[in-house]
């Protein structure tokens, strides 16, 4: 299957990995602590084979990770976009390098199986496993959930599910999250031509994906209702309305919820590309960042008096 099919949003996807991949290697050392780095050899060896294959049919791509030398303030683990159809983890390089640098984490972008060839439960379960695993070895620090368009509607349901196995979530950071199937918004009627995302381009997505997503309430009331969620959105994307639903859903149940808007931003612009756009991101989720909270230690309770 192509990425293409005559839209350019899905020829600048197929494009887009090996292009942000080489900007992220030349851009201010941002890939430094690659390579060699330990760091980053420890949490690529947490990535098992069985929960996080690097290669197989339908399959996005092998894990990207950026380390600090010495082990982050938190760990993130970033989901990236495509419509669950296309997409690459590199797609989130850049914008998770300058993040790494910025706000002393440690992310992780993991592949995860596309559609038609998986399907949301298989995908959502093997996530489930790799996020737990790879926090089990880091129990101490705060876990964050970040995803960008598609991806965003993955942490949504990877942090709900995480939450049911007693896996704490530190916070959930959402970038042009796409989570309404429908279509039916103004943001779709206003900007879903001549922005390089197209109402067209969502509708194949979702033809290939599938439409049988909860809608906004369920996902909302799914998540823990005590971890903080920041919703970025881009002023000029057909999926605006999507976030805007998410974010006033969060305030009507008195959900720690930040919600910023990017004028005159279009979609493609989430994913922290050009560097401008990439530079406000990285500004908006370090500052969220660091107000994330730790994950609680497992408390010891005191034997029973006699």
């Amino acid at each position: 299957m192509t990425a293409s099919g005559g839209s350019p949003f899905r020829s600048a996807l197929s494009r887009e990995a090996d292009e942000i991949l080489g900007s992220a290697a030349g851009a201010d050392g941002d890939r430094r602590d690659l390579g060699v780095d330990g760091a980053r050899a420890l949490l690529l060896s947490q990535l098992s084979v069985e929960s996080a294959p690097v290669a197989g049919p339908g399959w996005s791509g092998p894990p990207e990770v950026f380390c600090r030398p010495v082990a982050g303030r938190a760990l993130v683990l970033a989901f990236h976009g495509g419509g669950l159809v296309v997409g690459h983890p590199r797609a989130l390089a850049a914008l998770a390098a300058e993040l790494s640098a910025a706000a002393d984490v440690d992310v992780v972008v993991p592949g995860y199986g596309l559609a038609p060839e998986h399907g949301m439960r298989d995908r959502i379960e093997r996530l489930t496993r790799t996020v737990a695993e790879i926090a089990a070895k880091r129990p101490d620090a705060p876990l964050v959930l970040l995803g960008n368009s598609a991806g965003a509607l993955l942490a949504i349901r990877v942090a709900a599910s995480l939450s049911l196995a007693r896996v704490r979530v530190s916070g959930v950071a959402l970038l042009a999250p796409m989570l309404d199937p429908s279509l039916d918004t103004a943001s779709v009627a206003a900007w879903g031509e001549g922005h390089l995302l197209t109402a067209t381009d969502l509708r194949w997505f979702w033809d290939l994906a599938g439409r049988d997503v909860p809608p906004i309430p369920e996902l909302v009331a799914a998540l823990p209702p005590d971890v903080p969620v920041l919703v970025g959105l881009p002023q000029r994307d057909p999926l605006y309305d999507d976030g805007q639903a998410l974010a006033l859903e969060l305030m009507t149940r008195s959900r720690p919820v930040t919600a910023f808007s990017l004028p005159g931003a279009i979609h493609a612009q989430s994913n922290g590309r050009p560097p401008q756009a990439r530079r406000v991101l990285t500004d908006i989720v370090t500052d969220w960042l660091r107000r994330v909270p730790s994950r609680p230690s497992r408390e010891r309770k005191a034997p029973p008096q006699r």
